[in-house]
Parts: structure tokens; sequence; C-alpha cells
């Protein structure tokens, strides 16, 4: 974890789940990147398990 006074970086961990729920499923905010658009917090969990594994 990174921490400073205005700024927390933490491991990526499914139980941010609903948190990225709300960012990944809104299409304003992914339309410049290369995420699909979520439709449900399952699907949000499965992909971090990918990205989890992955890394």
């Amino acid at each position: 974890m990174l921490k400073t006074d205005r700024l927390e970086l933490v491991g990526f961990d499914v139980k941010y789940a609903n948190d990225l729920f709300e960012l990944w499923s809104d299409f304003e905010v992914i339309k410049y990147t290369f995420t699909p658009l979520i439709t449900s917090v399952d699907e949000c969990k499965r992909l971090i398990e990918l990205q989890i594994i992955r890394a």
C-alpha cells in the first residue's frame, strides 16, 4: 500500500467490486478506456478476479 496525505493506493481486490461497479457501469467514465461496460456486480467480481490472476 502507498499512502500520502491526499492519496491511498491499495491492492486490487474483489472486496472493492461494488465501488468499481459504480465506475465501470457508467459509460461516461469508461468511454475512453478499453474496459467493457459492466452490467452487474457479479460480472465486476469476475473481471477483478481475472485481472488478479493475470498479474
